[in-house]
């Protein structure tokens, strides 16, 4: 009962994720987020917070879960909180098949925030 509750929790993230993603391509020139995105984007990372607060940050999705959130705090521009969830995801998960992906977003973060040399070692991991 457990293991489907922990599942569909991240699925229903992971869905609400998309569909900012979505959202903001259906304005691709737009400047600013759109309200419904960043709604989505909240959404997903209450549900992954709400995922590692139940079952810690052990388990088998937690690695997912901080990816998701750190994902969308960018699409935010919180790209403190991003940073500071990228780099804990590359410490607590160093083995996560994940960890690529990882590299990419914080390069992306540091782009974003005008760190240009620190960007390019995560970009060219």
């Amino acid at each position: 009962m457990f293991s489907c509750a922990y599942y569909n929790t991240l699925f229903n993230a992971k869905k609400n994720y998309e569909a900012g993603v979505k959202a903001i391509l259906k304005n691709p020139n737009s400047k600013t987020l759109p309200p419904q995105a960043r709604k989505y984007f909240q959404t997903t990372i209450d549900k992954c917070w709400k995922l590692i607060d139940i079952y810690s940050d052990k388990s088998k999705y937690a690695d997912d879960a901080l990816l998701y959130i750190a994902r969308s705090e960018y699409y935010l521009d919180k790209l403190v909180a991003a940073k500071d969830h990228l780099e804990k995801f590359l410490q607590k998960y160093p083995n996560s098949e994940l960890v690529p992906e990882a590299h990419l977003w914080l390069g992306k973060v540091l782009l974003k925030d005008e760190k240009y040399e620190a960007a390019q070692e995560h970009l060219l991991y």
